[in-house]
């Protein structure tokens, strides 16, 4: 089982390089921004720390087609995640005992991704939201109250472990939603 911490912020990925010295030999330190070459394999932790949403997105479906048990760590306030399905979240400001538990448990943990449906209503709901288009908008547009929209993107929220919303985390559960569909 191999390693690929994946990240653009250059300091992040020397931190992290730090502190998980004893699996070096498994792993991989990558900068989107400085290297193409990521052909994880299934079975793989993919650490991702990517701040370009377009570049995240686009890693995090690599991932997730490869079956890759992968955790995502966001510059935001987020419930740490270790459920039973992949992929996890964590904030990026976890220390180092933390960072070193998260990969351990996810080494260990069976990699179950369940491929719950989804309906296509709520996913375009975060993808009109996602492509920054006010509420008011995604109402008119898909002939829903504002009620249901906000309960969805709260629920929506709330399960995959955001607490305190915002953009990054629409962005987030949209990405998530578009590869569950997959």
């Amino acid at each position: 089982m191999k390693h690929y911490f994946i990240s653009d912020d250059g300091m992040l990925l020397s931190g992290i390089k730090e502190i998980t010295q004893e699996i070096a030999g498994s792993s991989f330190f990558l900068n989107p921004e400085k290297t193409r070459n990521f052909s994880p394999e299934a079975g793989d932790v993919v650490v991702l720390a990517v701040d370009n949403s377009k570049t995240r997105s686009l890693l995090m479906r690599v991932a997730y087609k490869k079956n890759c048990r992968l955790l995502i760590l966001l510059d935001m306030p987020v419930v740490t995640t270790t459920r039973n399905c992949f992929p996890w979240f964590a904030p990026k400001k976890l220390n180092a005992r933390d960072l070193l538990l998260l990969l351990q448990k996810a080494k260990l943990a069976p990699y179950d991704r369940k491929r719950k449906e989804v309906s296509q209503k709520i996913v375009d709901i975060f993808t009109s939201l996602g492509n920054g288009y006010p509420v008011e908008d995604v109402v008119e547009s898909h002939k829903l109250s504002a009620k249901y929209i906000h309960q969805a993107k709260r629920d929506v929220l709330y399960k995959y472990g955001f607490m305190s919303c915002n953009s990054l985390g629409v962005l987030i559960c949209r990405d998530m939603l578009e590869m569950k569909r997959f």
